[in-house]
C-alpha cells in the first residue's frame, strides 16, 4: 500500500486489484476505485487503464462507458499499446459511441508498431476481415505469425486457421495442425 501512496505504477495496479478482486475482507471494489484514482490525477497509465475497465464493467463504480473510453484515451496518449488495445476494441464494437473500424483499425496499428503481440493480431484481424482497411489476407497472415513468434496463443490459433483454409497462405494443414497444437498447449480456449 506505500509502495502504491507513493506512485510506484505497478503497485497501484496490484492494489487495485488485490481490492477490487479480493476475497472476503480484502474485497473493496470502491476503494481500488479510490486507488486508482489518486494515481490516475498524476497520469498514472495503469491507473487510467484500469479505472477505464473499472468504469466500463461498473466495478466498484457506475457502469459509464464514456468515462471508459475517455480514461483509455488519456493513457493511448501518454503512450500506453494496452489502452490503444482497449479503445480498439470499443471503437470496433461501438460500445459508448457508434462503430468506428476506421479509428480501431490505426489504434491497432499503433499497438502493432510498437510490437505489441495483441495489436498485432488485432491488426491481423483487421486486414483479414476487411475492418478499416481494404481485406488483405497475405498482410494478416504476416501480422500473426509476427505475433505467434511473441508467443501470443491467438495468433497461432488464427494463423492455424489460415493455413487450413489456405487463406493468405498456402494451404498446409500439416503446418495447420502444429500450430494448431502450440495454440491448444497455450491453453487457447477454442484450440483445446
Amino acid at each position: 500500500e506505500a509502495a502504491a501512496r507513493g506512485g510506484d505504477e505497478h503497485a497501484v495496479s496490484r492494489l487495485a486489484s488485490h481490492f477490487c478482486e479480493g476475497e472476503g475482507e480484502s474485497l473493496h471494489p470502491k476503494k481500488a476505485v479510490e486507488v486508482c484514482e489518486r494515481a490516475a490525477k498524476k497520469e498514472n497509465v495503469h491507473a487510467l487503464i484500469q479505472l477505464g475497465y473499472y468504469y466500463k464493467e461498473g466495478k466498484g463504480v457506475g457502469k459509464n462507458v464514456h468515462k471508459a473510453r475517455e480514461l483509455y484515451s488519456k493513457a493511448v496518449k501518454l503512450g500506453s499499446t494496452k489502452a490503444a488495445i482497449r479503445l480498439g476494441l470499443m471503437c470496433m464494437r461501438g460500445v459508448g459511441e457508434k462503430v468506428d473500424n476506421a479509428r480501431a483499425f490505426d489504434l491497432f496499428s499503433r499497438a502493432s508498431n510498437e510490437g505489441n503481440p495483441s495489436g498485432l493480431v488485432r491488426l491481423g484481424y483487421c486486414y483479414e476481415h476487411g475492418i478499416g482497411v481494404e481485406a488483405n489476407a497475405i498482410k494478416a497472415v504476416e501480422l500473426y505469425e509476427k505475433a505467434s513468434k511473441k508467443g501470443h496463443a491467438t495468433a497461432h490459433f488464427n494463423l492455424s486457421m489460415c493455413f487450413i483454409s489456405g487463406r493468405g497462405t498456402n494451404k498446409n494443414v500439416e503446418k495447420a495442425v502444429d500450430i494448431l497444437t502450440k495454440a491448444a498447449d497455450m491453453r487457447h480456449p477454442a484450440a483445446i
